[in-house]
């Protein structure tokens, strides 16, 4: 996965695009290859806490490989740090759905609205990969009943 096309920038940036897309199109490749795969990589959602690239995997293709989803993320900005680390912040809208109910009128989705923050860092390919991935729900619509029995 190379990105050598890319300015820093849009490197770094492309990391959480590549994760969410991958969610978006179950891609665990493509997802997989957003993220340090290794007991670095910390995710956060409000209380829950997931350490290691193995139990987060499970936590999301558990959670998110499961339904129909579509990430909508805007207002990226990131923060450069020491040498090969930077912090990306983005505004992200999520639609969540059981893929039998995606095309009925009274769908029952799940939509919710965050602040994301991730910490990036390059690693030896000169990919940059998501070390910390820290998501602070704004507000939601619907319930998760509805998508995650």
């Amino acid at each position: 996965m190379s990105s050598s096309i890319l300015s820093e920038r849009e490197a770094i940036i492309d990391t959480v695009y590549r994760a969410t897309l991958g969610i978006d199109t179950n891609d665990a490749q493509l997802f997989g290859s957003a993220c340090l795969q290794n007991e670095e990589l910390t995710f956060v959602m409000g209380d829950v806490v997931v350490n290691g690239w193995e139990p987060f995997f499970g936590y999301t293709s558990g959670h998110l490989f499961t339904v129909t989803t579509t990430h909508y993320l805007t207002s990226p900005r990131v923060e450069f740090k020491e040498e090969g680390a930077a912090q990306l912040t983005v505004q992200c809208v999520a639609y969540h759905i059981k893929p039998e109910n995606a095309f009925k009128e009274d769908n029952k989705a799940y939509i919710n609205a965050s602040s994301q923050t991730l910490d990036v860092f390059k690693v030896g390919d000169g990919v940059w990969k998501i070390k910390k991935w820290n998501i602070s729900k704004n507000w939601s619509s619907g319930s998760p009943a509805n998508v995650w029995d």
